[in-house]
């Protein structure tokens, strides 16, 4: 019996390796296992609720999926900005050397429900580190309880004080990028779209991570069906998140909420968009890069062979993405 332990380990490796294996390509090991994991709890856990311990449980996963080793000469200071009817926390970045650097609106991303309370602060010390740039992180209202478009609004009044505070703290208001991530990046595509309608801030550069640029669903292309299950975030999943997120269906061919739908993308700014392999919204990250392309705009798109959204499991696509970010800004801003 012993003498067969090696036959079954190498079987059992092989079976598992062999997940990683699929009908559009090759899928990184440890993203494929996730994969595994993630089909296994949707089938046999309970349903997701969108409750504050749902969130919390999310949250913690994906602190978990985006652990990155810390970064050396970055600071960093918890804020917040009072509004007449509530408080926005915000969360700075400095890098080693503050002169007239670049100025950072970061929003995170978490489907519109999840991903409060600075889950992406890993990512957010390595982007602050190699672009050089001050980061503020903005922690917005969240959906059930805050629909459309109470956190586009949050983030509008995050950059208003981004760039009030700017000059105070190191950094150059005309030097004005917005990065976003998932649901963040839609966010940010739109911001950009909502700073045109009410005349400022004018912003300089938008990097755009995985990012959701359609709400309706009718311009996610062939990898909405490619990988609608089986890949962590499915296509099922998504729409019930955006049901959360904007329940009226119409509003959601309004270009604010689904940026691929602006008939001003020409007057947008330069643009990095990076998408996923085994994302069921790759499609719709680089339809707006073409679009925009097509409009006229500088972009910078890439695509991360072997990953899935968010880059989870993916540390070297993950750290990549960082770098390829930082120096798209320091190239375009």
């Amino acid at each position: 019996m012993i003498e067969l332990l090696p036959i079954v380990f190498v079987a059992i490796a092989a079976w598992i390796y062999s997940w990683t294996f699929t009908a559009h390509g090759r899928i990184e090991f440890l993203p494929a296992l996730i994969c595994r994991v993630a089909a296994l709890a949707s089938r046999y856990g309970s349903p997701v609720t969108y409750s504050d311990s749902d969130r919390a449980s999310a949250n913690a996963s994906t602190v978990r999926l985006m652990n990155l080793p810390a970064t050396p000469g970055v600071v960093v200071e918890d804020d917040q900005l009072e509004l007449p009817d509530r408080t926005l926390k915000l969360r700075w970045y400095w890098p080693e050397k503050v002169e007239n650097c670049p100025v950072v609106l970061n929003i995170h991303g978490g489907a519109w429900w999840m991903g409060n309370d600075f889950i992406d602060d890993a990512v957010m010390r390595h982007l602050c580190h190699e672009s050089g740039s001050i980061v503020l992180s903005v922690d917005y209202r969240l959906a059930p309880e805050h629909v459309y478009p109470a956190a586009l609004e949050d983030c509008y009044q995050a950059l208003l004080y981004l760039v009030e505070q700017a000059s105070a703290r190191g950094g150059d208001a005309a030097r004005l990028v917005l990065h976003g991530t998932s649901a963040g990046g839609g966010l940010a595509a739109g911001l950009c779209l909502l700073g045109l309608q009410r005349g400022g801030p004018v912003i300089s550069m938008q990097a755009l991570v995985v990012p959701v640029t359609d709400l309706s669903g009718q311009r996610s292309g062939k990898s909405m069906q490619d990988f609608a299950s089986g890949y962590v975030l499915t296509a099922g999943d998504l729409s019930d998140m955006i049901a959360n997120y904007l329940p009226d269906e119409a509003a959601r061919l309004q270009p604010l909420a689904s940026p691929a739908y602006a008939e001003n993308l020409h007057e947008l700014p330069p643009a990095f968009v990076a998408t996923a392999q085994f994302d069921p919204l790759r499609d719709q990250g680089e339809g707006f890069a073409k679009a925009l392309m097509a409009a006229g705009v500088q972009v910078v798109s890439k695509c991360y062979p072997g990953t899935i959204h968010g880059f989870f499991g993916s540390k070297s696509a993950l750290r990549q993405c960082i770098t390829d970010t930082a120096r798209a800004i320091q190239a375009m801003v």
